[in-house]
């Protein structure tokens, strides 16, 4: 397609991505957050398109860990901006990382198009994984932990290296770059910040990876995807199976208000993921890469909080 710029593109519906073109709105790991600008802001173009670098200023108070594809003032059923008291509202489109463990400070590298920028933000996402189960390695030997927690934790980062490997081979071989993750710097943190890191990051969305790897394993149409899906989603597994055995050793070491101030969080992190998920529409390469359906995902993620979170999920 025509490289074109942000203002070829409906700001409604669509996003530019530099060099290749407009690309829909969506993907299963999106997610959406507010600013406000004056009503009548020369920022605002035709539809309420709003330039690249004006969103990336106006959006950055608004960040929730994502990396920013696009913002626009919304219009109403009438075709007018969408206000809130004497604002005009804009909505700032995220990409996020629906699956793995995601350490502190994480950031994901610009979007990229097709099947090639899908694996590259795979990559980028196990690529992440390393640090963080070295870094849960180091704090659970801290706090006492039995040997065998801590070896799984540091098998796990060996695991995600594999990964990394894996996912920067497929996606380079499929026109994507990779790009290194920013990561932010490490501080010693406490029982409850790391108890509450490993109930979302792990039991919510380890876990969700691993049942999202099994079904792209027997999904994808790409034989090479299927092969390393299949791989991956083992490990996978077994690095949520360590997040719930480091959530049991964890909480019997919090308080009744920690542990209740960590299970909020978990529940929290559930409904992100369902939100997120709400918003895929499906893209081109979603067969390749065995990417469920709208309609399918939201049966994974019900069959996930059914038989493994419970009524957290509700």
């Amino acid at each position: 397609p025509d490289a074109g710029s942000w203002a070829d593109c409906d700001p409604q519906t669509q996003y530019f991505v530099g060099g290749y073109g407009c690309e829909p709105l969506g993907g299963g790991c999106s997610g959406v957050t507010e600013a406000y600008l004056p009503q009548g802001s020369p920022l605002i173009g035709p539809r309420g398109g709003i330039s690249p670098d004006d969103c990336r200023s106006l959006c950055s108070t608004a960040n929730q860990g994502g990396s920013l594809i696009q913002c626009h003032v919304p219009l109403d059923a009438s075709g007018s901006y969408a206000t809130d008291g004497g604002a005009d509202v804009v909505e700032c489109y995220w990409q996020y990382g629906c699956t793995g463990r995601q350490p502190e400070g994480f950031a994901m590298p610009e979007a990229q198009p097709g099947l090639g920028g899908y694996l590259a933000s795979m990559a980028a996402l196990e690529a992440a994984s390393v640090p963080a189960f070295r870094r849960l390695a180091r704090e659970l030997s801290a706090l006492g932990a039995p040997e065998e927690l801590c070896a799984r934790a540091r098998q796990a980062a060996l695991e995600e290296i594999d990964h990394t490997r894996t996912m920067r081979a497929l996606a380079e071989g499929r026109g994507g770059i990779v790009v290194a993750p920013e990561l932010g710097p490490e501080r010693l943190r406490s029982t409850r910040e790391l108890a509450v890191e490993n109930a979302v990051e792990g039991c919510v969305r380890e876990t969700f990876g691993a049942a999202l790897a099994l079904w792209q394993s027997r999904a994808a149409r790409d034989p090479e995807l299927r092969q390393a899906f299949a791989r991956i989603a083992e490990d996978e597994a077994s690095h949520a199976e360590l997040s719930w055995d480091v959530a049991a050793f964890l909480e019997e070491r919090l308080t009744a208000e920690e542990l209740e101030a960590t299970q909020a969080a978990r529940a929290a992190a559930i409904r992100e993921l369902e939100g997120q998920l709400a918003l895929g529409q499906p893209l081109a390469y979603d067969d390749a890469a065995g990417i469920p359906p709208p309609a399918l995902a939201r049966a994974l993620f019900e069959s996930v909080a059914s038989e493994v979170w419970g009524g957290l999920a509700s």
